[in-house]
């Protein structure tokens, strides 16, 4: 990699072309700039304004046919490899698998004129880290949402510190989530008015929760098992050229549903799978109206199922002097509702143990475990599943939700 080469960015999102501007490398407190770099070592790469972390950076010759054909054209790196019969002169690495965020918390500017210093701050920050998530919600009210407690610490202090933007940041919040607790039946029926024509439509849902106790860290699981009931009326609606077309209406009038907070305390879905048992329609109903009824059904069959609120659990991994083990124990299991799953003994490091408790019951623990331990344990967390809230810590969870994360609009 060196300066006089055309550096194509690749992420997962979209391509684009950059240049850098100076070659660093770091040697304790000594940087050198240098024209190039090899394999196998790490440095500061200057001048990258869109590149972000996670990205795959290439470097291209000068006088290589990509660059060349790059230069000359304003299409995107993926465009171009398509186009040509050359084999490609860059690659695509994998790109990070960020965490769900598990703390949140409003952000709000001393007065209008320090919004755009704010998103601006809050723009470049995402761009340094993919964990840190920044939202508006139907209030104009900006959420910030990251992996813990000092995670929000250390963006409120680079906020003040780098940015010199003055806000005020509300109480760090659990990120909850709500699911299905029984399978539920809704059936819908409506007469749409469209373009002064009268379509009526009625549509028959089953909706239920992943069969788990748990609730894996993925995104993507809110329509899971989204199918169709396979009896012969509804199977001779949802095939051919047109049936495929009612399907995919449904289907995204459902992905639009899921996007919308649980009725339970407004916090997103999570874990639901739908299954369409009944569809009746005219022939030629429009398929705007098949994504409206797909839609509202699925809001109102919510209204009358029964909704579990599921929080995050968290594994932890302590290690701890023999002398402080009892204590930490005792904290964990009786104040924090934690359950250890394993305890090694290690010569030098002392007793290394592993637990899960809910993310609820952990909060302010670093600095509950340094006192009790005079400092001398430490200890690592991360998200393994999300579980259903249990009865006695269910109704503390719904008061401390002053405002919910993932209603709002992505920045």
């Amino acid at each position: 990699m060196c300066l006089d080469c055309l550096f194509f960015c690749i992420s997962s999102v979209y391509d684009f072309r950059e240049r850098a501007t100076r070659i660093i490398l770091i040697s304790a407190d000594e940087y050198n700039e240098v024209h190039s770099i090899g394999a196998g070592n790490i440095a500061v790469v200057v001048g990258l304004k869109q590149a972000g972390t996670g990205d795959t950076l290439t470097a291209l010759a000068a006088g290589s046919t990509s660059a060349k054909a790059a230069k000359a054209s304003k299409r995107k790196p993926r465009k171009l490899q398509e186009e040509t019969t050359e084999a490609p002169e860059y690659v695509s690495l994998p790109g990070m698998k960020v965490p769900e965020p598990v703390f949140f918390c409003s952000v709000e500017v001393e007065s209008a004129a320090s919004q755009p210093a704010l998103d601006h701050a809050m723009a470049n920050m995402c761009q340094e880290d993919p964990s840190l998530r920044v939202s508006v919600t139907d209030q104009n009210e900006t959420i910030l949402a990251g992996m813990g407690e000092l995670h929000l610490e250390v963006i409120k202090d680079r906020l003040r510190r780098e940015y010199k933007v003055a806000a005020s940041f509300g109480k760090p919040q659990v990120a909850y989530r709500e699911t299905i607790a029984k399978p539920h039946t809704h059936l819908f029926e409506k007469t749409f008015l469209y373009n002064e024509r009268k379509y009526p439509v009625k549509l028959k849902l089953e909706m239920s929760r992943l069969d788990a106790d748990v609730y894996e860290d993925d995104a993507d699981n809110i329509l899971q098992d989204m199918s169709y009931d396979r009896s012969a009326e509804l199977n001779a609606i949802l095939t051919g050229d047109s049936g495929v077309e009612r399907l995919e209406a449904l289907r995204d009038g459902l992905e639009e549903a899921c996007l919308s907070v649980g009725p339970l305390s407004g916090c997103p879905l999570r874990a639901v799978t739908i299954k369409i048992l009944e569809l009746e329609c005219k022939p030629f109903t429009p398929l705007d109206v098949l994504v409206s009824a797909a839609t509202a059904c699925f809001v109102q069959g919510l209204r009358g199922a029964t909704i579990q609120l599921i929080e995050p659990i968290m594994e932890l991994q302590i290690t701890v002097p023999p002398s402080h083990f009892t204590t930490v124990v005792g904290d964990l299991t009786s104040n924090r509702r934690g359950m250890v799953d394993d305890i090694q003994e290690d010569d030098i490091e002392g007793h290394i143990l592993t637990a899960h408790a809910p993310l609820e019951g952990l909060r302010g623990y670093a600095s509950t475990l340094r006192r009790n331990t005079s400092g001398l344990a430490n200890f690592s967390m991360n998200l393994i599943h999300y579980a259903p809230v249990t009865a006695d810590a269910h109704e503390k969870a719904v008061k401390s939700m002053v405002f919910t994360y993932g209603a709002g609009d992505v920045l």
